[in-house]
């Protein structure tokens, strides 16, 4: 959890470099609009998860969770606003594909992931 919070913390910071350089841009701001509405909500679960399980605090920072959020944050500032939207869009996938099988083979009894 923690590693995802740091995650999803920087990951937003991309969304919103993005969302600044992609003026003009009608797609792409639905992108972020439609992205940022899911960092919102996966930041609620986050902090439920944390209240919940009595975390006080997300630890440090791992090197891989570090390298990949300095890919995302610098690709944001730095590339074509195009490459900056392939670079979060993994992201998504992952979610969806994820989210779908859970869905398809969901328990409804004693299942931990049911949140």
């Amino acid at each position: 959890m923690g590693r995802d919070s740091f995650y999803l913390e920087n990951f937003a910071r991309s969304l919103a470099l993005i969302r600044a350089r992609a003026k003009g841009i009608h797609h792409a701001l639905d992108f972020i609009r439609f992205a940022e509405g899911a960092i919102v909500a996966e930041k609620a679960l986050h902090d439920s998860y944390f209240q919940e399980f009595g975390l006080k605090n997300r630890g440090h920072i791992e090197p891989t969770t570090h390298h990949y959020i300095n890919f995302l944050e610098s690709t944001s500032a730095l590339d074509q606003v195009e490459v900056a939207m392939a670079a979060v869009l993994p992201c998504f996938w992952i979610y969806k594909e994820v989210g779908d099988y859970i869905y398809k083979n969901q328990l409804t009894e004693e299942n931990p992931y049911q949140k």
